[in-house]
């Protein structure tokens, strides 16, 4: 019985270590942790500062070159329009031009068609005048 009684309290004591150290290990990295924590936000802090004094220089530096540009895209936007309205100009008169064509040979297309169509009805009135008189006789 004491062996089991020094097995019992050997175990006891190696779980009572094992704890220990157990709680020591993450005692340690909580700190460790906790450190990175602090270092990566005065990381964060001085990058978001490094920037925003990047950004506020730049911003000064470019307020001209902004300027400049607005106009020279204000430019280009009006030379634009005018040449699309040059286009559409263009292509209005060009579709106006063809669609008169069109029209044209349509109109001597159906022109020509009744012309046809009363020859045919004249030649079959005639034969049908023919007809008649042949049928009276």
């Amino acid at each position: 019985m004491d062996a089991a009684r020094l097995n019992q309290t050997n175990s006891a004591r190696d779980e009572e270590r094992w704890r220990s150290y157990v709680s020591q290990r993450k005692q340690e990295q909580e700190t460790e942790l906790a450190h990175l924590e602090t270092e990566h936000q005065k990381t964060i802090d001085t990058t978001d500062k490094t920037f925003r004094k990047q950004e506020d220089d730049m911003e000064q530096a470019f307020k001209v070159e902004i300027s400049r540009s607005r106009e020279s895209h204000q430019k280009e936007l009006d030379d634009e329009r005018k040449s699309y309205e040059k286009q559409l100009a263009s292509e209005k008169d060009s579709h106006e031009k063809e669609f008169s064509k069109m029209s044209a040979r349509e109109k001597q297309r159906i022109d020509t068609y009744r012309k046809n169509q009363e020859q045919e009805l004249e030649h079959i009135h005639d034969k049908f005048l023919a007809a008649q008189d042949e049928y009276r006789r």
